[in-house]
């Protein structure tokens, strides 16, 4: 992670854009976050991993697909599951073990 930087709005952007931010915001000041491209982009890759694992993919297979490291592919995931947004292991396997109506 790099320094964050403080840039000043009106310096950047669009004038109707600084206005469409400012009624979102109640016409309130703020310090609005905006995460650099490649984090949105990091995002993305991550949903679609997650996407794939729901979906049955293995790992490796996750690895190939996305040109990634299979411990990176783990990492993520341990911080998904972390995050709620996978369950855990021992989820899916009671899941597996209910049976089915």
């Amino acid at each position: 992670m790099g320094v964050k930087r403080y840039i000043k709005a009106a310096d950047v952007f669009p004038r109707e854009l600084l206005h469409q931010v400012s009624e979102a915001l109640g016409g309130k000041e703020a310090y609005v976050w905006i995460p650099a491209a490649r984090n949105i982009n990091r995002a993305e890759r991550n949903r679609y991993l997650l996407d794939l694992r729901k979906r049955g993919y293995s790992v490796r297979e996750i690895a190939v697909r996305l040109f990634m490291n299979e411990r990176t592919v783990w990492r993520v995931l341990a911080r998904l599951r972390k995050a709620g947004s996978l369950p855990s292991r021992s989820d899916v396997d009671r899941k597996q073990e209910e049976p089915h109506e």
